[in-house]
């Protein structure tokens, strides 16, 4: 299964090199993602919030009926305040949601490049071979996005 690694690098030189060497170690144009400063691409926060509110209203509002109808042995009225209820519950997670997933890394990223550092990004089945290639290319960070992969930290003697 593909993962994404991103590696924050100082110059524009700095990032050509590691890119050169990831299509050298044979990672596809089409696996590698460069950004770089005044690139202006900013996230679609509003569109985010809008589907988690809608994804969340829909799911919350079925949940609520579903609930209510089984509660009740389907009497309209209180099928129909268990789909309000759930759809109203339901449209507030998704907003909240929505919102913690548009912060944390993905924002920390883009404002390295926002403040002059060049993103190397590579989705491939093989992350820690791209991780290597980033890190000795001279990324002042290098990380998995997903998933870990491996475990970086030390280990604690007993």
């Amino acid at each position: 299964m593909a993962e994404t690694v991103v590696g924050v690098l100082k110059t524009r030189s700095e990032a050509a090199a590691a890119t050169r060497r990831l299509e050298k170690a044979g990672f596809s144009r089409s696996e590698i993602e460069l950004e770089s400063p005044g690139h202006d691409r900013q996230p679609d926060y509003r569109r985010n919030l809008g589907t988690g509110a809608a994804v969340g209203c829909v799911i919350g509002g079925l949940g609520g009926a579903l609930i209510a109808g089984v509660a009740t042995g389907g009497a309209l009225p209180v099928v129909l305040l268990g789909v309000m209820a759930g759809g109203i519950t339901g449209f507030l997670a998704g907003i909240y949601v929505s919102m913690a997933a548009s912060t944390g890394r993905g924002l920390h990223y883009q404002q390295e490049v926002e403040s002059g550092r060049f993103l190397v990004s590579v989705t491939s089945d093989r992350p820690a071979e791209a991780l290597e290639i980033l890190r000795s290319t001279g990324a002042l960070e290098a990380s998995p996005i997903d998933a870990p992969v491996q475990d970086q930290r030390p280990k604690v003697a007993d």
